[in-house]
């Protein structure tokens, strides 16, 4: 049996704090009993795509966990299936060991585990929105993905870089900016505390960056005399 405890309401960052530091935030806990860490994992990928601030990039990356789970559940299956149709031959099992499926040879047919089609009733998306991501998972440029991921840009945007041989997406709007990946910049600021320049920026990516002083295209960062972290 594996046991997990969880947190109702709280990111589990929000408890981790030096044993000095009050928290003084009112929690329950629930404990939750699984047969296994699969199936911990599942759970915790059901609950995850409730969750509203989620962009269609996390859903299908957590898809995608959650597919390769049921292949490892799947294949584990049909190596159980193949030693008790084993045993079966060896006349090991008697009629009252023999489950129910073993039993009725139609109720053994193979189950196809998280295709295509229930990857895509399971998103609530087309089979169309879903193949699109598919190609952009597999062929798609890190930066395509992060961007992705992080809501900038949509799934039918980045599958058309994809298509066009793209590195990255432009949103069309005729500019050829490049914007670092929200969760770079959120490290970055972990370890710096804060962005005092961006010698290469705009005002839009500035929205995300936070730097105290930053220079557009139009200043020309490269002209200037500067430093910061």
């Amino acid at each position: 049996m594996f046991n997990i405890l969880n947190t109702s309401g709280f990111k589990w960052s929000s408890l981790v704090r030096p044993v000095d530091y009050p928290l003084n935030i009112p929690y329950k806990t629930i404990t939750m009993a699984f047969d296994d860490i699969n199936a911990a994992k599942l759970w915790m990928i059901k609950n995850q795509r409730g969750r509203r601030n989620l962009t269609d990039g996390w859903k299908f990356e957590l898809a995608q966990v959650e597919k390769a789970i049921l292949a490892e559940i799947g294949a584990a299956k049909k190596i159980n299936d193949g030693k008790a149709a084993r045993d079966k031959q060896l006349g090991v099992l008697s009629i009252v060991d023999k489950t129910p499926s073993q039993q009725t040879p139609q109720a053994s047919a193979k189950e196809p585990h998280n295709t295509r089609s229930s990857i895509a009733d399971s998103l609530g998306w087309s089979t169309g929105k879903t193949a699109m991501a598919d190609k952009v998972w597999k062929d798609a440029t890190p930066e395509i993905k992060a961007q992705v991921l992080s809501g900038e840009v949509s799934i039918n945007e980045a599958y058309k870089a994809v298509k066009n041989g793209d590195t990255h997406v432009s949103k069309n709007s005729g500019e050829n900016e490049w914007y670092t990946p929200v969760q770079f910049i959120d490290a970055a600021r972990l370890v710096m505390g804060s962005i005092d320049l961006d010698p290469a920026s705009s005002e839009r990516a500035n929205e995300t960056v936070q730097a105290t002083t930053f220079y557009t295209k139009e200043d020309d960062g490269l002209s200037k005399t500067w430093c910061g972290l």
